[in-house]
């Protein structure tokens, strides 16, 4: 588990992680063990309010279990969110919006009778072999927060804004020798740009900010770098004035530069690392920023977990054995049943790389429709074949307006060449469309290159599912880009439709190739050293079986061994199996003819 944590590359604070307190709870099964377990867990993780790092494990999911034990909360503490039916706007954590809501409709939590942004959610855990989750509300005396007020600014406390200490994550899973452990919820402590980035995006705390400081959103391009500096200030102050750990990024980085040099120069070791989540995170002021970094995969290692309330519906509530599993997998399967999946083509004009990223951000958000994502230029001579070919249903375009009312670069050649194109598209009122057009107001010719785009795809005969939306980014664009592609999404990518296809992908039975292996033991009962390489050799004391599959097909084993020389955690160790001379001599007599 502490090595998972070493190898992690997302991490920026791993110089801890031989602090890491693993507590086996493998034993507990039962709902309420569980819970009462996590409440302990809090408990020691703040140790009198300095945060220790503990990793709790839970039992190991068993070959015939789709997904084990599991919390449905991605992490212990979360806080609700509540959708305005009138106006579409959003109370409270935006990325908690769809367990909210689904706890509240299946009456598993009631809200209370005065919603605020910061309403914890109670914990969801899902039993296998169980049709309804468990639903257990912590007590208060387990939720430990912070209220965060300015050192200098009353103005701001006054916000209102407060976050969770305890970062207890609880939606990864860990593979050690071939057993998944899918239930294993650790916690660390935040680094301040984490909770800002929340409050900033999730929250859109930054204009709230911003009107507090004087600054105009409008004129003023360094506005958000202002309030989420302000913001962090205020994080960080009222994290050490309540006596909580929290790490500020300066102090962060160069604990992380020193556990690089420390991998190399004492281990021999290179520390992978991605750069997008260690120096993107922190700023061009840090010392990670130009730090060399290498991202690639060591084991163990820690991995996202699926999301089990959207499977909720296709392994565990319809089925409770293997059997049904089964069923519900072959009627899963491509051929079965009568879904109309939507063919989707996402096409961008992008002169700066603003409306690319919308574009692939909207791929992200439709991905289990597998959509096709290209620049219109990439389409210009061939639009309609690509409609044809795929047989696309929908075409979504993100355009900005760049120079005086013009279309990107990438885009020029796909309006040349459709503007002098008149014949509609073959059935193409059959295709759905909707154009995004970035632009900025401070200029005559406001999104003008998505107005003619718009234009062009009606001129083609295809069918406007979303009126043409227009964002303004002098007045701040993200929340229009955020409601566009919302709506996109429930038009394109209803979740009912989103969660047949997750149940599919997990779902579809492949049939494994079925091998015939035994165990048996050598006739050998001492294994000296290798006299040519040096190698020491140990003799196998025991080969117990932990798991198997139904079938028998995979078998996960404990071999154990006496260490040829002692070895501390991290170190490399190369197990190389040998045959015995006996059974080299059989296999060399059986082959003869064909090794000569």
């Amino acid at each position: 588990a502490r090595l998972a944590w070493r190898n992690s590359a997302k991490c920026i604070g791993r110089i801890a992680w031989n602090t890491l307190k693993v507590r086996d709870c493998r034993h507990l099964s039962k709902p309420h063990e569980i819970f009462q377990d996590v409440q302990t867990h809090l408990k020691e993780a703040t140790a009198g309010s300095n945060i220790q790092s503990i990793m709790t494990v839970y039992k190991q999911k068993t070959p015939s279990e789709p997904f084990g034990i599991r919390f449905w909360s991605s992490q212990f503490v979360r806080y609700a969110a509540y959708k305005d039916p009138i106006d579409g706007s959003i109370m409270g954590d935006p990325a908690n919006l769809e367990l909210t809501e689904y706890l509240i409709q299946k009456k598993y939590w009631s809200p209370p009778d005065d919603p605020t942004p910061f309403d914890v959610l109670p914990l969801v855990l899902k039993i296998p072999g169980i049709k309804k989750p468990f639903v257990h509300e912590l007590p208060k005396e387990c939720v430990y927060e912070v209220d965060l007020e300015h050192p200098t600014n009353p103005e701001l406390t006054k916000l209102g804004y407060r976050w969770t200490t305890v970062p207890a994550i609880s939606n990864f899973k860990m593979n050690l020798g071939g057993i998944v452990y899918q239930n294993m919820p650790f916690n660390g402590w935040f680094m301040s740009t984490e909770i800002v980035r929340n409050l900033m995006e999730r929250y859109d705390a930054g204009p709230r900010i911003a009107g507090l400081l004087g600054l105009d959103i409008k004129t003023d391009p360094a506005w958000q770098n202002s309030a989420s500096s302000e913001l962090e200030r205020m994080v960080v102050h009222s994290f050490r004035k309540n006596g909580f750990t929290i790490v500020d990024p300066m102090g962060v980085g160069k604990s992380f530069c020193a556990h690089v040099q420390r991998e190399r120069e004492e281990y021999g070791r290179e520390c992978p690392a991605q750069w997008s989540w260690i120096g993107g995170l922190v700023g061009p002021n840090n010392p990670v920023w130009h730090l060399e970094m290498r991202d690639f995969l060591l084991f163990p290692q820690y991995d996202y977990a699926s999301e089990n309330m959207l499977l909720h519906n296709a392994a565990e509530e319809v089925a409770d054995d293997d059997t049904a599993v089964t069923e519900l997998s072959e009627a899963l399967s491509v051929e079965a049943p009568e879904v109309k999946v939507p063919q989707v083509l996402i096409l961008y004009g992008s002169e700066t790389g603003n409306a690319e990223a919308v574009a692939r951000r909207l791929k992200r958000e439709l991905r289990a429709l597998k959509p096709t994502l290209k620049s219109l230029k990439d389409v210009a001579e061939n639009f309609k074949d690509v409609c044809i070919r795929k047989k696309i249903s929908h075409v979504l375009a993100i355009c900005s307006t760049f120079g005086k009312g013009q279309p990107p670069s990438n885009a020029k050649a796909f309006f040349e060449a459709e503007k002098s194109r008149a014949i509609p598209l073959p059935e193409a009122s059959a295709v759905k469309f909707a154009v995004l057009g970035l632009g900025s107001s401070i200029y005559p010719d406001f999104c003008q290159a998505g107005i003619d785009l718009d234009k062009i795809l009606c001129s083609k005969g295809l069918d406007r599912t979303v009126e043409l939306t227009k964002v303004d980014e002098a007045a701040g664009g993200e929340g229009a880009v955020d409601e566009w592609i919302g709506l996109v999404k429930n038009i394109v990518l209803p979740p009912n439709l989103q969660s047949y296809l997750v149940e599919a992908a997990a779902l579809i039975d492949e049939t494994p190739v079925v091998h015939s292996m035994k165990w048996i033991l050598g006739e050998e009962s001492v294994i000296t050293t290798d006299k040519e390489s040096g190698e020491k050799g140990s003799l196998c004391l025991s080969n117990t079986e932990l798991l198997k599959t139904p079938d028998e097909t995979k078998s996960i084993r404990k071999i154990t061994f006496k260490a040829p020389a002692p070895y501390e955690s991290g170190d490399h160790l190369s197990v190389k199996p040998r045959n015995s001379k006996t059974l080299i001599d059989r296999f060399l007599k059986c082959f003869e003819p064909e090794l000569n």
